[in-house]
């Protein structure tokens, strides 16, 4: 692309075109992309006769291009527009300046297509044009050949020579390459650099699409298939093109049978591109290579320096020279390896040893890893690295205790899993003692290895472990990092006096811990023990830990007071005390902490003031939720917080210290649940920089001052429950409003609310449970941005407008409950719809509904008598709901929802026909229903999961259902005996027999039940049955008659949760108080372990007012010794509920005791625990 001439050197400019070429692609290359791609306008001139011949070639090919309109090739390729938009300002094409533009990125990300597309549209505005791309090694000449060539379209053009100033660029021109390296466009002055990034999930899926279907979106029930291989593809264009191209024309089976293959390894054409890459690094950085995709991959850089700091020499420079070529990338600081870069990196470290996996650098598939570890094969030194993950399924791995000792140079071991399935049942005699990261969760042991060296371990992991004492352990003057957390039965620490190093250690939740050790206090950086319950003396060393940024404290119940020598933390940025439930005062002191941007103090009950005259210059957010006693007016710590995040819950709020008037640079305030707070003064509008506030649930409240309009940057209004506000400040606009949510204000009168006058930027709306909104009001419409409106059990809302349809963004549509509501408006489509809630709407004429939509909720449209036309036309609906539509008596035939998952017809009782709509349901409730004929074609249906049906008489006639349903529902009738045929259903896991007044027994069932509903079973009285499942929900309310063996079945059954009748908790239940409690249970008479699994017991009475009692349907129980909370449902007088509560064990006696959270009704009559011995 030339205009004027503008003399460079020839010579130079040949040289940088094969530099980049050799970069590329090793000077070898059959694809495009691996080729430096040139356009741009040159011209050869050196003598007066070629400059005359040049001219005239240059005019024959002027006039040729003056007739050129862009190619539309380039129609079918997704997010070319969208490059060519961010290369613009890079071209500057008005500007008369040379430019050379840098298309930057990895490997078969579209290089080379972006620059033919660019060229593609803009060549036709320059006078001469070449593009070159499949370049190999030629010698100079030969490149200046097929330039001169391409440029003056004569095939045959001859360059005897290279001179030194031959080559002439007219300004106004512009020459675009790329390469993967970036290094060489610094190396030759390209500043002008282009990175191309990878495609969005959705472009990546149209890209993917394109070469398989032929179209932007997959075809109908290929959509889960079409994700997961894109997702294979790791959103790199050449591998959604490859893979595309792969599956066009493959039917769905074939589909599923190549997914195995496609998770392990990779395309050959794919392998073959990147490994060009790869081989050209030098051997160095080709170890490196093989390091971050084995093992470091989204690793943070800071900790990759450090674990690779012995094999490498200045590991940040490789690690730059990697992300140049585009290999990694090292955004945000963390490493990060494409998934289809790190499947090469995996492929060539299993060719290192294909049969014996022991003698590769690095084992990461767990199959291999337990064969060398279990001692049918053995590692050797050639081993390095381990990345073991096993979770809860599968068999048991026990680890043999030699399984290290043949890896002497092993230097970095992680094991993942959050199950006991691994075991190191004969101990582990040996670890390596070049270890540099050992990471190993859920760690079985509780002793560390004795005389273990580890003096080059950077990082010790082993969160959740069962560790209680260590012992032998030698120096650790190189740990940097230790993180112990959720190891609750751990008693002592190591000595860390030789973690000379140490700056962060973890021990979140060790409740056994009583002390710690001395700690190497000037390294510390980050200290966190928080859930340490027991202990009891805070760690002096503290005090000279000049470098410490992070203390979390929360979580500890006998922390009164700090001690003052944590003063001394000066450089402290973070402090947490949160749930220090016993923490009364805060010192003067605090002010020392002149650097801290973060305090946290929720939760705190007892806490009644900050302390005054102190000012925390550098503070940015403050978290005083639930401190219910504090007393804000007098604290003068919040001279200048920028984020006073949370003050929610503090009741006793009444006056708002003024000094919150000075918050210029406050950007999230949170008032919600300050119950007696009545108005907000004037000066809070201050603070011009806030982006949300929440006043949510402020009950008293009546208005909010004019002074709101102030607030120009406010992103989210929370105004939910302040059922007393009447009305918004008017004549005023929040330009930058996203969010406004006005659920339950049911005072408020919306037409008098002017801040919706330019609602274009609102996003969010909620007006749901607004009992005086009988119409939406008109300029709601204008919020042309709006995802989501929310109006539902607006109980009196009759219509919808019209010019609902110019919310063109709107994906959500909730109007539950609306049952006035009687039409939706037609002729309108909201062509971005995605949700459309309509249960409940018992009056609605569903005509004009949106035909775009994944999930239809028709719930409780009481007059709806058969499906709208509409319905074939929801090709992307995933989840339909139908449930309690009485009078649905008939669904379409001859449709086939080939998205639709979930369809729920439950207690659509007029419905007799089976729902032929879709085959590829996975979840079919059928319960409530009419239908009494099956046909043989669900067994077809490949996805069907879990079928919830109703029993009826003539059910055994079709035992091809018995082998599908999941869930039986005998309500109601009038059963003596539960039918036998229940017993051949085997994968039964929920049985339902509510109000079936004459069964008198319940068989053995299903080993599978996880769920037994008899509820109003007037005249039950025997369990034959047993309930092996840990986690089931046994429910027996109102089944009064039930005899002692079946009551010791359901209190002594190891049950997730249990409800039956009674009015004593049972001896059963070893600890027993009434009321409450508390309950003090005395554990001098035998150990427990450190973490104990408890079932508890309650017994639920009410106050004598019935009328109140009837309208409590559950209730919730918070239980002291864990502050756990659990529902009681369904809340009934003179029932017992068991449950199950798990309690740290930290000293000779347990204290437990019971509250419910509202006792204005109920209250608990008896409370009981026991130990529950088998509860996993």
């Amino acid at each position: 692309m030339i205009d004027r001439a503008h003399w460079i050197d020839k010579a130079k400019l040949v040289k940088f075109i094969l530099d980049c070429q050799d970069t590329e692609n090793g000077g070898i290359s059959d694809r495009p992309d691996d080729a430096v791609d040139i356009f741009p306008h040159l011209l050869w001139s050196c003598r007066d006769t070629e400059a005359t011949m040049i001219k005239k070639i240059a005019t024959d090919i002027s006039n040729m291009l003056n007739n050129f309109t862009p190619s539309n090739d380039f129609d079918g390729l997704v997010g070319m527009g969208a490059h060519l938009k961010k290369l613009e300002p890079l071209l500057r094409l008005g500007s008369d300046e040379v430019r050379m533009i840098g298309i930057w990125g990895p490997p078969g990300i579209g290089k080379t297509t972006i620059a033919r597309f660019t060229y593609n549209q803009i060549s036709a505005n320059f006078q001469l044009s070449v593009f070159m791309d499949d370049l190999k090694a030629n010698a100079k000449l030969q490149l200046q050949q097929q330039f001169m060539s391409q440029i003056t379209n004569h095939k045959d053009m001859v360059v005897s020579h290279l001179g030194q100033r031959d080559l002439v660029v007219w300004s106004g021109s512009r020459i675009i390459i790329t390469s993967q390296d970036q290094k060489i466009f610094r190396a030759h002055g390209v500043n002008h650099i282009y990175k191309v990034n990878f495609p969005t999930i959705d472009e990546a899926l149209q890209i993917f699409c394109t070469y398989s279907f032929g179209q932007n979106s997959p075809k109908d029930g290929f959509e889960e298939l079409a994700r997961e291989v894109t997702k294979f593809a790791g959103g790199l264009p050449l591998g959604l093109k490859v893979m595309g191209s792969y599956f066009r024309g493959m039917a769905k089976q074939e589909w599923i049978n190549s997914l195995p293959r496609l998770r392990t390894s990779l395309d050959a054409d794919i392998r073959n591109i990147l490994k060009f890459s790869y081989d050209a690094l030098d051997d160095e950085d080709k170890d490196l290579f093989l390091h971050i995709a084995c093992f470091f991959n989204s690793e943070r850089i800071h900790k990759v320096e450090e674990y690779l700091a012995k094999k490498f020499l200045e590991v940040r420079q490789r690690l730059n020279a990697l992300a140049e070529k585009s290999l990694i990338s090292t955004d945000w600081g963390v490493v990060r390896m494409h998934s289809l870069l790190e499947k090469l990196g995996r492929e060539i470290v299993c060719k290192q040893s294909i049969h014996e996996p022991g003698q590769r650098q690095f084992l990461y598939d767990k199959r291999e890893i337990c064969d060398v570890l279990s001692g049918d094969a053995t590692g050797s030194k050639s081993v390095i690295g381990i990345k073991l993950e096993y979770g809860r399924e599968g068999e048991e791995i026990d680890i043999s205790e030699k399984a290290f000792e043949g890896m002497s140079n092993l230097q970095f071991l992680r094991v993942y899993g959050d199950s006991d399935t691994l075991q190191l049942t004969r101990g582990l005699n040996y670890l390596p003692h070049k270890l540099r990261l050992l990471e190993w969760s859920h760690f079985p042991m509780s002793c560390f290895p004795c005389n273990v060296n580890l003096e080059f371990l950077v990082e010790l992991v082993m969160d959740h472990s069962k560790l209680e004492k260590w012992e032998g352990i030698k120096s650790l003057r190189s740990l940097k990092w230790m993180n112990l957390s959720d190891s609750v039965n751990l008693k002592e620490l190591p000595d860390l006096s030789t973690a000379t190093n140490l700056e962060k250690l973890n021990l979140h939740n060790c409740s056994s811990l009583i002390k710690l050790p001395s700690l190497p206090g000037t390294s510390l950086e980050e200290f966190d023990i928080s859930g340490c319950s027991s202990l009891v003396d805070f760690p002096s060393c503290i005090g000279n830990a000049i470098n410490l940024r992070e203390l979390d404290l929360s979580c500890l119940p006998n922390l009164v007071e700090l001690p003052s020598y944590i003063w001394n933390a000066t450089n402290l940025e973070k402090l947490d005390l949160s749930n220090c439930m016993n923490l009364v005062e805060l010192p003067l002191s605090l002010g020392n902490f002149t650097k801290l941007e973060i305090l946290i103090l929720k939760g705190c009950s007892k806490l009644e003031v900050l302390p005054t005259n102190i000012i925390l210059k550098s503070l940015k957010k403050l978290d005083l939720a639930g401190c219910s006693s504090l007393d804000l007016a007098r604290c003068s710590i919040f001279e200048n917080p920028v984020i006073l995040q949370d003050i929610s819950g503090c009741s006793s709020l009444v006056d708002f210290p003024s000094c919150i008037g000075n918050a210029v640079n406050l950007r999230i305030l949170d008032l919600s649940g300050c119950s007696n707070l009545v108005e907000l003064p004037s000066y809070i509008w201050n603070a011009t920089n806030l982006e949300k506030l929440d006043l949510s649930n402020c009950l008293n409240l009546v208005e909010l001052p004019l002074s709101l309009g102030n607030l120009k940057k406010l992103e989210r209004l929370i105004l939910k429950g302040c059922s007393k506000l009447e009305v918004l400040p008017t004549n005023i606009i929040l330009k930058s409003l996203k969010k406004l949510d006005l659920a339950r204000c049911s005072s408020l009168d919306l037409a008098r609310c002017s801040i919706f006058k330019n609602p274009v930027i609102l996003r969010e709306l909620d007006l749901s449970s607004l009992p005086n909104m009988v119409e939406l009001p008109s300029y709601i419409c204008n919020a042309t941005n709006l995802e989501t409106l929310d109006l539902s059990n607006c109980l009196n809302l009759v219509e919808l407008p019209l010019l609902l349809g110019n919310l063109k963004k709107l994906e959500r549509l909730i109007l539950k409950g609306c049952s006035k509501l009687e039409v939706f408006p037609t002729n309108i489509i909201l062509k971005s719809l995605k949700k459309l809630d309509l249960a409940g709407c018992s009056s609605l004429d569903l005509a004009g509904c949106s035909t775009i939509v994944n999930f239809l909720d028709l719930s409780g449209c009481s007059n709806l008598v058969e499906l709208p036309l509409f319905i074939g036309n929801l090709q992307k609906l995933q989840r339909l709901r139908l449930r309690g539509c009485r009078k649905l008596e008939v669904l379409p035939t001859n449709i086939n929802l080939e998205s639709l998952d979930v369809l729920n017809l439950g207690e659509c009782s007029m419905l007799k026909s089976f729902p032929q709509i879709s085959t590829n349901i996975r979840d079919l409730d059928l319960r409530g229903t009419a239908i009494e004929q099956v046909p043989l074609s669900i067994m077809s249906w490949p996805r069907l999961d879990e079928l919830k049906m109703s029993y009826f008489e003539n059910l055994k006639e079709f035992p091809h259902v018995l082998e599908r349903i999941t869930g039986l529902w005998l309500t109601d009738t009038e059963i003596q005996d539960v039918p036998p045929l229940v017993k051949e259903i085997s994968r039964l896991n929920q049985f339902f027999l509510k109000g079936c007044r004459k069964l008198v027994s319940v068989p053995r069932i299903s080993d599978s039940i996880h769920s037994i509903f008899a509820s109003d079973c007037e005249s039950l009285e025997i369990l034959e049955c047993s309930f092996p499942d840990p986690k089931v929900w046994l429910y027996f309310a109102n089944c009064f008659k039930l005899n002692q063996e079946a009551r010791d079945l359901i209190i002594q059954t190891n049950s997730r949760y249990a409800v039956l009748p009674g009015t004593q908790v049972p001896a059963y239940f070893t600890h027993r108080a009434t009321g409450g409690g508390p309950l003090t249970i005395k554990l001098n008479e035998k150990p427990l372990p450190i973490s104990t699994r408890f079932k508890a017991c309650i017994l639920l009475v009410d106050k004598g007012d019935h009328d109140a009692c009837s309208e409590k349907k559950s209730m919730r129980v918070v239980v002291g010794c864990k502050h756990k909370t659990e529902s009681l449902y369904p809340a009934l007088a003179e029932h017992l509920y068991t449950f199950r509560v798990k309690a740290e064990v930290t000293s000779s006696e347990l204290l437990s005791d019971f509250k419910l959270k509202s006792d204005d009704v109920w209250k608990i009559g008896e409370c009981g625990l026991v130990q529950d011995l088998e509860i996993p």
